[in-house]
């Protein structure tokens, strides 16, 4: 069956999106409760320049995100 794969700051982008050799679906950012589309553009858009985040200090220093936008 189809699986539903939760959003993954290494993987989804602002929309549901398809796993296509997983049969999955993954959760998109825009399903995440007060996080603005701004906040899941600059993870993405991080993300796919430079590649997977490794930890959380990564992943802030990175996006420039503070705490009350990524506080979900």
């Amino acid at each position: 069956g189809l699986k539903i794969l939760l959003p993954c700051v290494n993987f989804s982008e602002y929309e549901y999106s398809v796993v296509e050799k997983k049969e999955s679906i993954r959760i998109g950012f825009m399903a995440i409760k007060n996080l603005a589309k701004n906040s899941a553009d600059k993870i993405v858009s991080e993300r796919k320049l430079n590649g997977a985040y490794v930890s959380l200090t990564d992943f802030r220093t990175r996006t420039k995100l503070n705490y009350k936008e990524i506080e979900i």
